[in-house]
């Protein structure tokens, strides 16, 4: 009516929570709602009135995964409505495929309940129950030359997928040789041909070894329960006639493994560093038992520490004898008193004043026995302050310099791995006589004596008259 003949283009279109293309292009057709819903593996829910519900069920005959439900006139039911149509989502798998199926191939899906009478791959289960389906894959040509090719197979409203990858045989040379039927190649209930087994109806397995009407299912399934666990496979794969197929790398999108009899291992449980496994596959690869095997040169819960002590290594000892070496790093005693990167530092020792005497006599006063050399290799950080003593918080250092006599003071502490010497800027220098002085106040200070002798003298000598 309103002469919109542009065709959906099944964009979203929508700004600030509205559509904006409602004059612009035509409604979506029930195809292309269809596919949207397909593409994007969601279910939708119609609440109607019971006027429009003849017409919404005959819609969602038509859209997989829909349903629908009456919606009184208050809508008073609608949280009844909802919650129980989603009950009946849940309890219906319906197994789909990708939209990327190659031309010429057909995938059938056959599932083992009682109420498929359409041939359609639907089914009612149970929550916790099991279903098994069948599937079955036929080219009818030869597809992408015979290259490697994919496409997917999952159940409808649910994110899990399993990515099946195909190659056609274009040329069967194998078809020249006489098929063998009911041979032991397929445990005497199929064909062989070609390498494959084509089982007889009723029989499935790589070797038609399974029998689908087997009184005993329940005693299979058994077999692939690990001793002492409750779950089929370990929840991680899918039991055939009493053997467990795990999960594969297609299956989880990834590289990762499961394996073992109960799919009970895998490569991507073990401890990761950087969210690497193991730290990286050049530092170790993780076992069935969820730990880290470490390569050679490293170990640790997640291999990530070297078993290297080049950085741990001080005058040809690991961690100057006072701590052990970890991960490439030293661990100082707690009760040595040491500290720093290779144990070297204690600021209670005596002896650490006397190791960087010398460096501060050639890095801050140029002096000292030290050459240019050795003093360049100082591995210490020099600051320079005004009065080293009035600093309380830090050991205190004081020498005399032999070469002018005079008192020099620093103190040190360890500042991120490093030591670092807190000079002060100016010596302490005693006052030195002149020898002309030297003479005068040797020989006055005679004079004072004997003046001081003669006084002592003369009293005694007064009082003794007396």
């Amino acid at each position: 009516m309103a002469g919109i003949i542009e065709p959906n283009d099944g964009e979203c279109h929508m700004t600030n929570n509205e559509y904006t293309h409602s004059d612009k292009q035509d409604y979506p057709s029930i195809g292309q709602i269809s596919a949207k819903l397909s593409e994007k593996n969601v279910n939708i829910i119609f609440a109607v009135t019971q006027s429009q519900l003849a017409l919404y069920q005959t819609l969602t005959e038509l859209i997989d995964g829909a349903v629908v439900g009456e919606l009184k006139q208050d809508s008073s039911n609608i949280v009844n409505l909802i919650s129980q149509n989603y009950r009946k989502i849940s309890s219906s798998i319906m197994m789909m495929v990708s939209n990327d199926l190659p031309d010429g191939l057909t995938v059938k899906f056959t599932p083992d309940c009682q109420e498929n009478k359409r041939n359609k791959p639907e089914c009612t289960v149970n929550v916790g129950g099991v279903l098994n389906f069948e599937v079955e894959i036929l080219a009818t040509k030869c597809i992408n030359n015979g290259a490697p090719t994919t496409f997917s197979i999952y159940t409808h409203g649910l994110n899990d997928k399993i990515r099946i990858t195909f190659q056609t045989n274009c040329s069967c040379p194998c078809s020249k040789v006489p098929r063998q039927a009911n041979g032991p190649q397929c445990s005497n209930h199929g064909i062989y041909e070609c390498g494959v087994c084509a089982c007889e109806k009723g029989f499935y397995g790589r070797e038609c070894e399974c029998d689908k009407h087997s009184t005993n299912a329940d005693e299979k399934r058994k077999q692939c329960i690990k001793p002492g666990t409750s779950d089929i496979c370990s929840g991680r794969g899918q039991c055939t006639c009493g053997r467990c197929a795990c999960e594969s790398a297609t299956t989880l999108g990834t590289d990762q493994r499961i394996y073992g009899d109960y799919c009970e291992c895998d490569d991507f449980s073990c401890p990761r560093k950087n969210d690497l496994i193991c730290s990286g596959a050049d530092h170790g690869i993780c076992t069935c038992d969820k730990r880290c095997k470490c390569k050679e040169g490293w170990t640790g819960d997640d291999c990530s520490c070297t078993t290297k002590t080049d950085t741990c290594r001080v005058n040809n000892t690991i961690c100057n004898n006072q701590g052990v070496c970890e991960c490439g790093r030293c661990k100082c005693n707690k009760d040595s008193g040491y500290l720093g990167p290779t144990c070297e530092d204690c600021p209670t020792c005596e002896h650490r004043c006397a190791a960087t005497k010398d460096c501060v006599l050639c890095k801050v006063f140029q002096s000292g026995s030290l050459t240019d050399e050795q003093c360049d290799q100082c591995p210490y950080r020099f600051e320079t302050i005004d009065d080293a003593r009035k600093d309380r918080y830090h050991r205190l250092c004081q020498f005399d310099d032999e070469q002018d006599q005079c008192r020099f003071f620093y103190t040190y502490h360890n500042e991120k791995d490093q030591l670092v010497l807190r000079v002060q800027k100016t010596k302490s220098c005693r006052r030195i006589l002149s020898v002309r002085s030297t003479i005068i106040i040797i020989v006055s200070s005679i004079l004072a004596f004997g003046l001081f002798c003669l006084m002592v003298w003369r009293m005694l000598a007064t009082l003794h008259d007396r």
